[in-house]
């Protein structure tokens, strides 16, 4: 008796991984919108951009849940509130980290960052407002 309800518990642990394996394909079938995000996360606004990085994984992490018709990743990079900096973070965001559009929260770096992703079409957007 002990042996069948363990060849059974087997089972259908190996039943579940394999749903599980299933699923996995299913979703990685999916194109991927990479979105780069520059934050200070250094400096004197660190607070406020490692509080958007976190809220932002917590979105992800429910997107993940959902049945999108997309997967998304999201990178992020140190922008420590500087413009030249800000910048560099976005030129590597297309030449590097091939982003499908870059996101920025702050109105001093945003002019800059938006000026690079204008250059080559990428997407760029903001939750600041910034006179252009």
């Amino acid at each position: 008796m002990k042996k069948w309800i363990l060849s059974l518990c087997m089972i259908l642990a190996l039943v579940a991984c394999k749903d599980e394996k299933k699923e996995q394909t299913l979703t990685d079938t999916k194109s991927v919108v990479k979105i780069g995000v520059s934050l200070p996360l250094t400096g004197d606004a660190a607070n406020v951009g490692t509080s958007v990085k976190a809220s932002i994984n917590m979105a992800l992490d429910e997107w993940k849940q959902k049945d999108t018709k997309y997967n998304y990743e999201i990178i992020f990079e140190d922008d420590a509130l500087q413009t030249a900096k800000a910048a560099m973070v976005a030129n590597k965001f297309i030449n590097i980290d091939k982003v499908n559009a870059i996101m920025n929260i702050w109105g001093v770096t945003a002019p800059v960052v938006a000026e690079v992703a204008e250059k080559t079409n990428t997407i760029f957007f903001t939750c600041a407002g910034y006179i252009d």
